[in-house]
Order: structure tokens, then C-alpha cells, then sequence
């Protein structure tokens, strides 16, 4: 299979009052087009702070990402300016990110915060955006979908709103999603709901996903393969069979026997 993204040897680093927080610490993984791979982890190891590295989605200062190589289709995303990422944030690569309400802006209706990516990137003007809109929202299950376009977030429940984001991550169809614990603000029923859901729209438009989380049993169903990190490293990788099976690190060993 083709590589379509390839982390190498990332170090993210946080300026504390009480020194440097290495967050992550020579992390290297790669995706191949289509697949989906899993990090998995405890809180706190790095997981997060990896993939918002590789969108250069941290905050600078207190973080600052001090070596290492995101290359995407080839190209370095490290040596990229703001700009140019904003185009490629939304566009070739999309985040559903863990909490919605906090992710959507509540002062702006679900349409126009729908729209704002297909106007910006795929050039559609208002009426085109709108319609595009409303087939998202139909996509990820959302009833009335024309009517809820002048909504507001506050509006929807939990697991609505982590439809609203799935449908914005997909929006411009990119070649890569990363979901960031999407389904942590919601209740068993509907994680399973949603994470189906994520899984046939990414394979119907061949995208590939990372998918990042602390749920095992997700890993177990979903991903094709693992990265296990544990303090802003990983410490072992494989498919998800073999790491289920015929775990090689004593951290992966305790993970799974924490279940």
C-alpha cells in the first residue's frame, strides 16, 4: 500500500513554570491511503499532542515542536507556513476533535459553520455551500437537516453534535482523518452508532484514519493497525491482531490486562 503520511522522530515540548514537559519524545508512525490505524494509550501519554503536531495545531508558546518530520504525500508539513497549512487543514487533512462543544463555536449557526470550509476550499459560493450542507448533515443521520441548518450548537445533544463535526471533517472529502477520541462525550449506544458511522463514510470515500483512543475494545474492531505509546513514546506496534494476541511490551501486556 502507498504511504500517505509518515511521522518521524517528533519531539514536542511544552515551557512550564517548572521547566520543559517533554510530551513527546521521538514518536514516528505512518499511515498508508485508506487504512485505519489506532493510538492508543493512557491519558496523558502523548496521543493528542501528537496528531495536533502534525497539523501544527499547538499552541506556541507554551509549545513549541522542536524536531522531527510530518510528511504528507511526500512533503515535509513541518516547514510549512501558516497559510499554507490553513489550506491543507479542512482540505487534505481533517480532525474530529474530542469535546464538540468546546470544538464548535457557539455563537455561529451549524450552517455556517458547515459552510465556511466549502466556500473556503472548494471555491462553492453561498447557495452551492448550503445545499453541500444540508447532504452532510443527511450523511451522518440528522433529521430535518434542512431546517437544523440555522441552529446553534447548544441546540443539539451530545451525540448530535459529534455528528455535526463527523460531517465537517468530511466535508471537502480529504485524503485523512484524524478522530481524536470522538466518542468520549457520549453515552455505550451511541459510541458504537458513531463509530460506524466514521468507519463507512471514511471507507466509502477511501480516507484514510487515525483514530485515538484509550478503548480497547474500539481498537479490537476497528483498526487494521496499533501504535501503543506510553509517556510521549511509542513502545510497540503491529497489526491488531498480533498486538492483541502476542503482546511483545510489558506495557502492553498491563494495558490489555487492565481491561
Amino acid at each position: 500500500m502507498a504511504k500517505l503520511l509518515e511521522v518521524k522522530n517528533l519531539v514536542t515540548h511544552f515551557m512550564t513554570q517548572d521547566g520543559i514537559v517533554q510530551a513527546v519524545s521521538g514518536v514516528s508512525f505512518e499511515v498508508n491511503k485508506g487504512e485505519m490505524v489506532a493510538l492508543v494509550g493512557e491519558s496523558g501519554c502523548g496521543k493528542t499532542v501528537s496528531s495536533l503536531s502534525v497539523l501544527q495545531l499547538i499552541p506556541q508558546p507554551p509549545g513549541k515542536i522542536v524536531a522531527g518530520q510530518v510528511l504528507f504525500n511526500g512533503v515535509d508539513l513541518l516547514k510549512k507556513n501558516k497559510e499554507e497549512m490553513q489550506k491543507i487543514r479542512g482540505s487534505n487533512i481533517s480532525m474530529i476533535f474530542q469535546e464538540p462543544m468546546t470544538s464548535l463555536n457557539p455563537v455561529l449557526t451549524i450552517g455556517r459553520q458547515l459552510t465556511e470550509g466549502l466556500q473556503f476550499h472548494l471555491k462553492l459560493n453561498k447557495n452551492e455551500a448550503t445545499r453541500q450542507a444540508v447532504e452532510l448533515l443527511k450523511s451522518v443521520g440528522i433529521p430535518h437537516a434542512e431546517g437544523r441548518l440555522n441552529d446553534y450548537p447548544h441546540h443539539f445533544s451530545g451525540g448530535m453534535r459529534q455528528r455535526v463535526m463527523i460531517a465537517m471533517a468530511l466535508a471537502c472529502e480529504p485524503q485523512l482523518v484524524i478522530a481524536d477520541e470522538p466518542t468520549t462525550a457520549v453515552d455505550v449506544t451511541i459510541q458504537a452508532q458513531l463509530l460506524d458511522l466514521i468507519r463507512s463514510l471514511t471507507l466509502r470515500l477511501n480516507t484514510a484514519l487515525i483514530i485515538i483512543t484509550h478503548n480497547l475494545g474500539v481498537v479490537a474492531r476497528y483498526a487494521q493497525r496499533v501504535y501503543v505509546m506510553y509517556a510521549g513514546q511509542i513502545m510497540e506496534q503491529g497489526t491488531a491482531i498480533d498486538v492483541y494476541h502476542k503482546p511483545l511490551h510489558p506495557y502492553t501486556a498491563g494495558l490489555l490486562g487492565s481491561v
